[in-house]
């Protein structure tokens, strides 16, 4: 619908307006006007002030719409305080789960920062995930990113910072069978579309089935040369143990060359993924690169953590039992890796053949005797 403007308004149609850069709904009903203010223009999609203003004039007319008269503090305000209490509670949080999570709460507080705290309603939750679905956003991030607003919410409510009744917040539900994996045409494609800084990583990942944060975050005091392996430390381990990776050749060469140029550029700060400052690689930074060369290359339906499914489906597909395929991608069940079972069929087949040469035990009635 074409934008209509009247006395320095912009009408959406349907009582919505914007008005100095915010989102308002205006509604008459029953000699009443009402006002509510929605949210701001650059940080909402028209079509969820859309759907916020029907769903309030629906309740307007239902006779259940409560305006609320104090506003209190808006939910950057809440963020913030949030923020403040996560970094002094979560010392032994590693760092790379620390930014994550510090990337998740500043996404809310684009779409959310403005509103008052109070006015996220489970009707505005429900936009919002509706329109990251549209915008291709997984649903386990859509789910991370849920989560993360409603621990806001409740530590706010347990500070005392709010006193309304939270939201009710309803997770997607998530399968855990996807298996996007690449072919052999598809890595090549990738990797002649990476950036040469970023290349070693995704390479690596393919042949370790390392997680992106145990990626950025490996430094050369876990890598072993002389055992060709790595040990990572529980701290940096997602089960929070231990655990011994080995190493192939290709993966061995590729620290080796990391390791002199590094030596040669003088970086030294201890990790082994790093930009020239010798700090490890921002998750922003290389996931915005690698999405890029996934552009480039053609290649759809894939995201960085796939190069660990890819990891562990060529295992499959190289006849690799599911029990060792479980210990190197340092999985607690076995349910986790079944999705890689359809993937080895000659595999199988080998397996049975094995029986070919036992000696024949079961005496088979002739064909005459059962006619």
């Amino acid at each position: 619908m074409a934008k209509a403007r009247k006395k320095g308004k912009v009408s959406y149609g349907d009582n919505l307006y914007e008005i100095h850069g915010s989102y308002w709904l205006k509604f008459t009903y029953k000699g009443k006007t009402y006002y509510e203010r929605i949210g701001k223009v650059d940080e909402m999609p028209l079509t969820m002030a859309r759907n916020i203003a029907i769903k309030i004039k629906q309740e307007i007319i239902q006779g259940t719409y409560l305006p609320v008269k104090e506003k209190g503090l808006t939910f950057r305000e809440v963020a913030q305080e949030y923020l403040k209490w996560y970094e002094t509670h979560h010392h032994n949080t590693k760092e790379s789960t620390k930014r994550k999570h510090k990337h998740v709460v500043q996404k809310l507080v684009e779409v959310f920062g403005s509103l008052p705290a109070s006015n996220i309603t489970t009707l505005r939750i429900e936009s919002y995930k509706q329109e990251r679905l549209k915008e291709g956003v997984s649903p386990k991030t859509i789910n991370n990113e849920l989560s993360t607003l409603r621990a806001i919410l409740r530590k706010a409510k347990e500070l005392g910072l709010i006193h309304f009744d939270l939201p009710k917040i309803n997770l997607l539900k998530v399968s855990n069978e996807r298996v996007r994996y690449l072919l052999p045409e598809e890595v090549d494609r990738l990797i002649s579309n990476l950036p040469d800084w970023l290349k070693p990583m995704v390479e690596f990942a393919l042949y370790t089935g390392l997680r992106a944060g145990e990626l950025t975050s490996l430094k050369w005091d876990m890598v072993d040369f002389a055992s060709s392996s790595l040990q990572l430390p529980a701290s940096l381990s997602k089960n929070k143990e231990t655990a011994r990776i080995p190493l192939n050749s290709r993966a061995i060469e590729i620290l080796k060359e990391i390791k002199e140029k590094q030596e040669k550029s003088g970086i030294g700060h201890g990790y082994v993924f790093t930009n020239s400052k010798g700090e490890p690689y921002s998750e922003g930074g290389y996931r915005k690169a690698f999405n890029n060369a996934l552009r480039k290359s053609n290649i759809v339906d894939f995201r960085f953590h796939d190069l660990r499914h890819t990891f562990a489906s060529w295992l499959a597909m190289k006849g690799v039992d599911l029990y060792t395929i479980q210990h190197l991608t340092r999985h607690k069940s076995t349910n986790m890796v079944k999705r890689y079972a359809h993937l080895s069929p000659e595999h199988l087949r080998e397996a049975v053949k094995k029986l070919e040469d036992m000696p024949k035990v079961i005496p088979f009635p002739n064909a005459k005797e059962n006619s």
